[in-house]
């Protein structure tokens, strides 16, 4: 300001402070735009690292989102493998059901026609007469006796006493008597 208050009293002076006052502004207006260029450049950067963080970023999600996928489909085929399996243990096992109930249905016709036949048979059995009662005989039972204590020390033995002697032990005395020998 005091340069333009001196300017009033001389031309000179004030066409030199006219100069310097529009290089000031030059100098002004050429550091604003080296400054703008500079910030320009910069946001540029920023923004391409920015960019590329934010790609690096997700590519990184994305690999993960592939892993998580990989990972849920081998999960799925692994379930439906085993799905297939049990269908297919449960098939089996419905056939083998089917198959046991035309067994158990076969097996109770089976019993029905055993129970009747069994039925028939004991009518019979029990409409014969009991002949084969009447020619059953009874037979003689062998009785043990001591042979010491048949006779006394004056009798001596007959016959009929040896041979009842015999049939209480048959095979003793012929067994003594090859072992005798």
């Amino acid at each position: 300001m005091a340069l333009l208050v001196a300017s009033f009293f001389l031309w000179p002076l004030a066409i030199a402070a006219v100069c310097v006052a529009l290089l000031t502004a030059f100098l002004v207006w050429w550091n604003g735009t080296v400054e703008r260029n500079e910030l320009r450049e910069s946001a540029q950067e920023e923004g391409v690292t920015a960019r590329a963080q934010e790609r690096e970023r997700t590519h990184v999600l994305h690999a993960r989102q592939r892993e998580v996928l990989s990972t849920v489909d081998q999960r799925t085929k692994a379930t439906q493998a085993s799905l297939s399996q049990v269908t297919a243990s449960l098939g089996q096992a419905e056939a083998q059901i089917s198959t046991l109930r035309g067994d158990n249905e076969a097996l109770k016709i089976e019993n029905e026609t055993l129970t009747a036949e069994n039925a028939d048979l004991r009518s019979r059995l029990d409409s014969e007469p009991s002949s084969e009662a009447a020619e059953v005989l009874a037979l003689p039972r062998r009785t043990a006796t001591d042979g010491g204590m048949q006779w006394s020390d004056l009798e001596a033995p007959t016959v009929v006493n040896l041979d009842l002697l015999r049939l209480a032990a048959p095979l003793l005395d012929e067994v003594k008597q090859a072992h005798a020998n």
